[in-house]
């Protein structure tokens, strides 16, 4: 009888929220105001020991650089691969719901993130999906032009012929009673959900419509289009066309109204590599978001944080952005607080954050589903590359998350406070630099000048200890070249050192010219 092989059971991520809601939960109970406020009472030591005292994001809710998602966590794919077109978590954030180009739904838990489940859900690719205001319902659209009504244990209870072609998004109304879908039909159609019938088509577009979105509290629609335009319409009127917006300079990709907050937002995103946020009492534009080196097709709302966008480049980059960060005078361009270069190989064509905020999850071009969460304790640097600095051993590590043309979030662990500090939206430009950061004493005024200081002197200090050194090198070199021939660095007569004749053994610097 052959021996048995024992398999090696393999480590897997887990990501377990309970904790930290559990302490969250009971601090507000006692009393405890939490991040900025008088007791302090989140604060934890840079060590991954002190990973259990994180909150989460609803506990840093005027803190929103504390849940810019950086940290790579896991990689779901299928056995079978094939591009992933759009991600959903569910609605209670157990499981993460995908769509594939071979039409197949897969679920994946949302915890340690291993696969559950797959199913044949369209017979052509999965292009839109939504979940009602209810949690009741799924609606999933595909390539054929067809849209399915699923029940929450995934039966499917009617199918109807919603458009000609590429049913491309789907949004439910406040109170869930009809939906729009978006189609490369050159059309938006308003469905009766309850009937499943059409009341009424709106079409001012004169290409594919591309997107769609129905404001969460509001009569109001917002659509992109390949025409380069977004219309804004009131559905409980024929055709009526509220405001059309000419800001792009490509295919609208994106139209997401604010989920939190004042909801008084739309934010949109195009291939011309930006995305802007509309503010619609004023029909403005408050920010154009920039530092994409690619198309944008996907952009979400964070969940906790009414000013943190995220996007998704066709270059498979994650960008992070912080919409109400001061600009200067007469500009509206803001650079990305963070980014997550290459998070995919190919472009990110959807991404969903956790209802509860910690987690973000990619779907990609390239055939995978990536989560990414937060950065822990101890994690100083997210990223390694020219813009982050690591000071000496027994200095205080400052990590910066992102830095991006002049904008910078820091990241950084208050020296005897032991406070954990990721930036509290008050932010100074201070020689092309912003940093993002609170007082030592909890108080949450954000001290950005002792910030802006504090890195000067760094800098500088580390500047003057290299030109000193180098001064002394140089003095050195200059005075044994000086000196008789054989009394060189204490060397006898005619001795050399291997680096060849008449050298010394102090090290030589190719280049350097600085004369003290």
């Amino acid at each position: 009888m052959e021996e048995e092989t024992v398999r090696k059971q393999a480590h897997r991520r887990t990501v377990d929220h309970g904790n930290s809601f559990s302490r969250w939960v009971v601090e507000r109970k006692m009393g405890r105001t939490g991040f900025g406020g008088a007791s302090n009472v989140y604060r934890i030591e840079p060590e991954p020991s002190q990973l259990v005292g994180m909150m989460p994001p609803q506990a840093y809710r005027g803190a929103a650089a504390s849940s810019l998602i950086t940290k790579f966590t896991h990689t779901s794919m299928n056995k079978i691969r094939q591009p992933i077109f759009v991600v959903k978590w569910t609605p209670e954030g157990r499981r993460i719901l995908t769509g594939s180009m071979a039409g197949e739904f897969t679920l994946w838990n949302g915890m340690t993130f291993n696969f559950e489940t797959i199913m044949q859900a369209h017979d052509n690719a999965v292009r839109a999906l939504a979940h009602s205001h209810s949690d009741e319902w799924l609606l999933s659209g595909d390539h054929e032009g067809k849209v399915k009504f699923w029940q929450t244990n995934f039966n499917n209870v009617n199918i109807i012929n919603a458009h000609r072609e590429i049913v491309r998004d789907i949004a439910f109304s406040p109170n869930d009673a009809k939906f729009v879908t978006a189609s490369d039909d050159g059309t938006l159609k308003i469905w009766n959900f309850n009937d499943a019938t059409e009341e009424r088509a709106l079409t001012g577009h004169g290409w594919d419509v591309k997107c769609a979105d129905w404001h969460p509290t509001l009569g109001l629609i917002a659509s992109g289009s390949k025409d380069n335009l977004v219309k804004l319409w009131d559905p409980r009127a024929p055709g009526k066309n509220v405001a059309t917006l000419h800001g792009f300079k490509n295919t609208i990709t994106r139209t997401k109204f604010q989920r939190t907050g004042g909801r008084m937002m739309l934010a949109s995103s195009s291939r011309d590599q930006t995305a802007r946020v509309l503010d619609l009492r004023t029909m403005t534009d408050v920010v154009v978001l920039r530092g994409h080196n690619a198309d944008v097709p996907s952009l979400t709302w964070h969940p906790v944080h009414p000013n943190l966008i995220t996007t998704g480049s066709q270059s498979g980059t994650i960008s992070h952005f912080l919409i109400d960060t001061p600009l200067p005078e007469n500009t509206i361009g803001l650079m990305p607080a963070a980014q997550i270069v290459k998070a995919h190989d190919f472009p990110i064509w959807s991404l969903d954050y956790h209802p509860l905020g910690h987690l973000l999850a990619s779907a990609s071009n390239d055939k995978t589903t990536r989560i990414w969460s937060r950065s822990r304790p101890g994690d100083t640097l997210s990223f390694t590359d020219r813009y982050h600095v690591l000071p000496p051993e027994g200095e205080e590590p400052i990590g910066h998350h992102g830095h991006h043309h002049g904008m910078n979030t820091q990241r950084r662990w208050v020296p005897g406070g032991g406070r954990y500090n990721n930036g509290g939206g008050n932010y100074q430009n201070n020689n092309n630099n912003s940093f993002h950061n609170r007082n030592n004493d909890g108080s949450g005024r954000g001290d950005n000048a002792h910030a802006s200081r504090r890195f000067q002197q760094y800098s500088q200090r580390k500047l003057n200890e290299i030109r000193d050194g180098a001064s002394a090198i140089i003095a050195d070199m200059n005075g044994s070249s000086n000196q008789p021939d054989g009394q060189q660095e204490g060397k006898p007569s005619g001795g050399s050192s291997s680096g060849g004749a008449g050298s010394s053994d102090k090290p030589s610097i190719p280049g350097l010219n600085w004369t003290g």
